[in-house]
């Protein structure tokens, strides 16, 4: 009876520090949107666009916000310079994207999200989520690893797009990197079925129900169609910059909603041990 409390105490421990980890990897998911966010805006509004000017000063202080939040909740996982280097480098870039060039801003935007990326996995590991079962380590692979990358991939496209539209012209540096992204993005488009199929048998039900009714690969079609026709067909772009700025945004929604179901199924997965515990099976030692 002793051995069983006290595997159920470890493994319940266990199950509380990927729990807590599974919550920082939420908040970084929402730092790594608000930071992708800010990047197109910025462009845009480099590019001349003073639509989108309002909204960068706006999205400046929800991510101070979000730091904070990061910051009281992440010790257990981070060495104190590792977030430092982050804040940093976004203040740097805070005071000084009004006078850099839109693809400049656009390069130290993705280098800081990339740093988030590198957090983020980290995170998995430290938080314990790659020493579960191998459903739960697939999980966590999806929601700390491969989505958040995709959706970044997507989110780079919509930000050099949105640049090139707002000032009429296909930049030829900008062009390149919109279309390493959609053959990126491409190739990646049948890999989401193929991932939840490595999840355990409760939760492949679940995410493959929400692929189902969100339908990502439809409007990741739709957003990689209209860069094909509007970027590629034509000396300048033959859309609006709030036009495909929507198109990306409807694109990365489907991902961020499938990303958020399994953020919350990782925080509750439980192991198999916890699992006959609660069912009153005794723990085999």
């Amino acid at each position: 009876m002793a051995t069983d409390i006290n595997l159920i105490r470890d493994h319940y421990l266990q199950h509380q520090q990927r729990h807590n980890a599974a919550y920082v990897a939420k908040l970084l998911v929402q730092l790594m949107i608000l930071y992708q966010r800010h990047r197109a805006s910025c462009m845009a509004t480099l590019a001349g666009d003073t639509f989108f000017e309002r909204q960068a000063n706006i999205l400046e202080h929800e991510i101070a916000h979000q730091m904070q939040a990061i910051e009281q909740s992440c010790h257990d996982y981070f060495q104190d310079d590792e977030l430092e280097r982050i804040q940093q480098e976004w203040e740097v870039l805070c005071r000084q994207w009004r006078f850099d060039s839109a693809l400049d801003n656009f390069k130290l935007h993705s280098h800081l999200i990339s740093r988030v990326l590198q957090l983020l996995w980290l995170l998995a590991e430290r938080g314990g989520h790659m020493n579960a079962s191998a459903g739960h380590q697939a999980l966590a692979q999806l929601c700390m690893k491969h989505l958040p990358e995709l959706i970044e991939a997507v989110a780079q496209a919509r930000g050099l797009a949105t640049h090139c539209a707002a000032i009429h012209q296909n930049e030829a540096e900008a062009i390149s990197r919109i279309r390493y992204q959609i053959n990126h993005v491409s190739s990646r488009l049948n890999w989401l079925n193929d991932a939840i199929v490595e999840c355990t048998p409760e939760i492949y039900h679940i995410l493959n129900a929400l692929l189902r009714q969100k339908d990502p690969q439809k409007h990741l079609h739709i957003f990689l169609n209209q860069l094909e026709s509007c970027f590629f067909n034509s000396e300048t772009p033959t859309i609006s910059s709030s036009d495909i700025f929507a198109l990306g945004s409807s694109a990365i929604s489907g991902l961020q909603d499938l990303l958020i179901c399994g953020q919350q199924l990782l925080r509750q997965d439980l192991s198999s041990e916890l699992k006959q515990w609660i069912s009153g099976k005794s723990i085999a030692c």
